[in-house]
């Protein structure tokens, strides 16, 4: 069987570069503002993506095949503030984005030892925040991978 799989940085370099996905983002020292781990800098502008850890990886492998089903939430965080709801907008669009980016596309990532064979989403969900001066929206993937023979 090959190493267990780091979606991480494949999960983000599809982002990154997805059309238009990080389009309404703020930058973070000149990068796109999408994380892999928490926690996230202080000083990281709204809004932003982050992408979290696996979720109850699933073995589904048979006798004569390793199969994994991994989770994985991408969570849009932005502020819920001002008149106009710009970020409340943006958060929006983006996880919409995020959907459409990954949903029943497998070719959408690439990961190394293994085969990508269905990525499904649900969501874009209500996230959670602290309060009503934070709006988020994650998308749940669903990516099932077979190890090659």
């Amino acid at each position: 069987m090959p190493s267990y799989p780091d979606l991480s940085v494949a999960l983000r370099d599809a982002i990154i570069n997805g059309t238009g996905v990080t389009d309404q983002l703020g930058q973070n020292s000149g990068g796109d503002n999408v994380f892999t781990s928490r926690p996230i800098p202080s000083t990281a502008p709204y809004p932003m993506i982050v992408i979290g850890p696996d979720i109850g990886p699933n073995d589904q492998g048979g006798l004569n095949d390793e199969r994994l089903v991994i989770m994985r939430h991408v969570g849009v965080y932005g502020q819920n503030t001002g008149t106009d709801k710009t970020q409340y907008r943006a958060v929006e669009t983006t996880a919409q984005l995020i959907r459409d980016l990954f949903h029943r596309k497998p070719t959408a990532i690439k990961v190394t030892g293994w085969n990508v064979v269905q990525i499904w989403t649900r969501g874009p969900l209500v996230g959670p925040t602290s309060d009503d001066k934070f709006v988020s929206r994650i998308v749940e993937l669903t990516i099932t991978l077979i190890a090659p023979m």
